[in-house]
């Protein structure tokens, strides 16, 4: 019988691209990664990586044994969800990002409701920016990330993903009084390219 954890390894390192990579993401050392993928070559009898340089890739048989892998986990976690639903408890892991504004503002407030609404939730969350946050919930590596999205300029979401508004955040613009826009209650950023900016 295939071992849950060793297809946790395998997933990782495909994800990952590389064994440092899978480490990383499993916040464990390169070396435990490495003996879960021999424990887990010798439980299938076939092998799932070969060497490639420095690092390794996986084998035809490591990413037909990967796409399985995710396939599984997802059904795992799945069943987990819901036998707790059926308790009435959400709890699990609930992996975030946001962009550095977003995490110091929105946050704090955001996950002390949270957690006292919730408390069996784990919570783990970090500052990226949102180029880094949306490739981290492509990879798997995080359930949902806080972006900007300028009305003028849309955030492109690669496919399989969706974004939801939050809230819109208005943005002043500071300048002097005898400035050609001072007076227009609303201006488009775009108006300003030709002036000399602090900040």
């Amino acid at each position: 019988m295939l071992n849950l954890e060793r297809l946790r390894t395998l997933d990782a390192l495909a994800r990952h691209g590389s064994v440092s990579g899978a480490a990383e993401g499993l916040h464990v050392t390169t070396s435990a990664v490495s003996q879960q993928m021999a424990k887990l070559e010798r439980e299938v009898g076939q092998q799932l990586l070969a060497k490639n340089g420095r690092g390794v890739r996986l084998t035809d048989a490591g990413r037909l044994l990967a796409e399985h892998a995710a396939r599984i986990l997802s059904q795992v976690e799945l069943a987990e969800s819901d036998l707790e639903a059926q308790r009435g408890q959400v709890v699990g892991e609930l992996r975030l990002s946001a962009f550095p504004t977003a995490a110091r503002g929105l946050f704090p407030t955001a996950l002390a409701a949270l957690r006292a609404e919730h408390p069996a939730l784990r919570v783990r969350s970090q500052e990226l920016e949102p180029e880094a946050g949306i490739a981290r919930v492509v990879r798997g590596d995080l359930d949902l990330a806080v972006v900007l999205n300028w009305y003028n300029k849309p955030l492109a979401l690669p496919e399989g993903l969706a974004k939801a508004a939050i809230l819109d955040d208005v943005a002043d613009i500071a300048m002097p009084a005898g400035h050609r826009l001072a007076e227009r209650a609303e201006v488009d950023l775009a108006e300003f390219a030709d002036d000399e900016w602090i900040t």
